[in-house]
């Protein structure tokens, strides 16, 4: 199959023109896919990218698509933008595709910081697209990957049982990093299973190869990395708890795909392990492990066997916290690009789509 020559596909004329900032990213293939899965309708479909992406391809509905150089690029050619790009490439680039008038859904993490612009999670708070003039919000950000499974899951035990206390440990895949991190784990391994030195770290601040870094994103002057002070401040909005007590490690770890998550929590009135797994039973998209006879889960998930490359989240694990009243702790796992950023992505779009803007 050879690359169209232009990198607009046609497909239905009922829905928008989509733009992908950062489309030869991770992130930006794992759009693509979800965009055909889900039948989203759109007129055409734009994938920017730097210099390093130009050359890469996917496939959509049965069509090659190339990638369009963002230099001299107008946003005037579309009406709906997904940023998969970095902060710096989204500060630059998304203002000049609001002034064209498209509707924007930002992974990049740039605006999650500006109350003006709504941190959305499917299923939890889409109504935040409603904007004080009735109109559907021009930017709405999605947050980063290890909030948005989590405040799908503590959502309703929330509106149960009232959430006082959160505690949380990630670990973080190289996926998260980007295609570069992923390579370097890549080589890294394969030099060392084949007796040779691992080699400097590129990407990553030490070797990842049958290691477990304590940085995710750099270090602050306070100790937390950028992502551990981030994900306070985004879980809280997106559960609509300014107040939330939420403390964060996270960890990067040597698996290519899937975040993990251990996570304890307390609550306002207590509930066991069965009552909690009963509540979150209804949750689209949450893979539950079955409990036993005495309803204590069995088993557990794991991101390689179960999460990797599929839209669920999975939860294992459900036990009493017994260090804390009204205490909860379980194990979650997804696909960290695929379940916790691309299909969000286009969920709260078919939420925009949906508004009529």
């Amino acid at each position: 199959m050879t690359p169209s020559p232009t990198p607009e596909v046609p497909a239905s004329k009922r829905g928008p023109r989509v733009i992908i900032l950062g489309g030869g990213g991770l992130v930006g293939e794992a759009l693509v896919r979800t965009l055909e899965e889900r039948a989203f309708p759109l007129q055409s479909l734009t994938l920017l990218a730097g210099p390093k992406a130009m050359g890469r391809t996917f496939v959509f509905r049965g069509h090659t698509v190339g990638m369009t150089a963002l230099e001299g690029f107008s946003f005037a050619a579309g009406d709906l933008v997904f940023c998969a790009a970095s902060p710096r490439f989204a500060r630059e680039w998304l203002p000049r595709a609001l002034e064209a008038g498209a509707r924007v859904v930002d992974a990049s993490g740039a605006w999650r910081d500006d109350q003006a612009v709504p941190i959305v999670v499917p299923g939890v708070n889409e109504s935040l697209l409603d904007g004080p003039d009735g109109r559907c919000v021009a930017l709405a950000a999605v947050p980063g990957a290890f909030v948005t499974p989590l405040a799908a899951v503590l959502a309703p035990l929330h509106a149960a049982a009232g959430l006082l206390e959160v505690d949380i440990t990630g670990l973080a895949a190289v996926s998260g990093a980007g295609r570069q991190a992923v390579e370097e784990l890549a080589t890294q391994t394969a030099r060392m299973l084949n007796g040779m030195d691992a080699g400097a770290p590129r990407v990553l601040p030490r070797r990842i190869a049958f290691n477990c870094i304590p940085e995710v994103d750099g270090l602050g002057e306070g100790g937390e990395t950028d992502q551990e002070a981030a994900l306070p401040v985004e879980l809280r909005r997106a559960l609509g708890l300014p107040a939330l007590a939420v403390s964060a490690a996270l960890v990067r770890v040597p698996v290519f795909l899937g975040h993990s998550w251990v996570v304890r929590l307390r609550l306002s009135r207590s509930l066991t392990p069965a009552e909690a797994l009963e509540i979150l039973g209804s949750r689209p998209g949450l893979v539950l492990e079955a409990p036993g006879a005495d309803g204590v889960p069995g088993g557990y998930p794991t991101a390689v066997t179960e999460a990797a490359d599929t839209d669920g989240v999975y939860l294992g694990r459900m036990r009493t916290d017994t260090t804390r009243t009204g205490g909860l702790a379980f194990w979650l796992v997804a696909d960290n690009v695929r379940a916790c950023v691309a299909v969000p992505c286009v969920q709260v779009a078919e939420a925009m789509v949906a508004r009529r803007w």
